[in-house]
């Protein structure tokens, strides 16, 4: 009975310190989780929130460049281009092109792929309107109609950039919490390790005290 009373400790102390492997490992594995959480998040802001706000600026600069072009002509009431300025609205033209390529390979949110959609029709129209105006540079309805388009073209370059604005800030805000509960776990992490130190210690103090009792004082009488 008493070897029993006294390995029982040693069995309590073993379980203690299992417990401790166990709460590390679940610690590091929801460490990891956490890291690849703000991994990922980081590349969306990036790849996803970033890039398309850059991508918003070189349209509307783009659009502008070639809108003056257009104006150009028209002021000038040149009966067509001049071979440098079509080479020119020709270039602006590729450059929104690619741009609108790489825009749609990017994550879009559902209100985003909608503005999109506008925005590359209404590039379409200002295209067409574009060469009706070259066409006729002399009637003023012409380039009335394309700044029309433009404007339509300028409100969604606005929609897409409060989109990112938005969808960024909520991105920055799933960032924050995950930081924070791997912050939350690591104090955790910390609170029951010392807890377990603690039995542990008490279990050991408790198995000395068994294998090492108190001799009594020899009776003098």
């Amino acid at each position: 009975m008493k070897n029993v009373l006294s390995v029982q400790p040693g069995y309590k102390i073993a379980l203690v310190l299992l417990v401790m492997i166990a709460m590390l490992l679940s610690g590091i594995l929801l460490e990891r989780h956490f890291f690849r959480q703000v991994d990922t998040a980081s590349t969306a802001l990036y790849e996803d929130r970033l890039m398309p706000a850059t991508f918003v600026y070189q349209l509307a600069d783009y659009i502008h460049q070639r809108h003056r072009l257009a104006e150009a002509v028209y002021l000038k009431q040149q009966p067509v281009p001049t071979a440098l300025q079509a080479d020119q609205m020709e270039a602006y033209r590729l450059k929104m092109d690619s741009v609108v390529v790489a825009f749609r390979h990017t994550y879009l949110v559902q209100d985003e792929s909608a503005s999109l959609k506008r925005l590359v029709a209404g590039l379409g129209a200002y295209a067409k309107a574009e060469r009706q105006m070259l066409a006729d540079p002399v009637r003023p309805e012409n380039l009335d109609r394309l700044e029309q388009h433009l404007d339509a073209i300028r409100a969604e370059l606005l929609q897409l950039s409060s989109i990112q604005t938005t969808v960024g800030k909520e991105l920055l805000i799933d960032t924050e919490n995950v930081v924070a509960n791997a912050y939350a776990l690591n104090q955790l992490q910390i609170v029951l390790l010392i807890v377990c130190c603690f039995v542990a210690q008490l279990l050991i103090l408790s198995i000395k005290a068994v294998r090492s009792p108190i001799r009594q004082q020899p009776n003098l009488n």
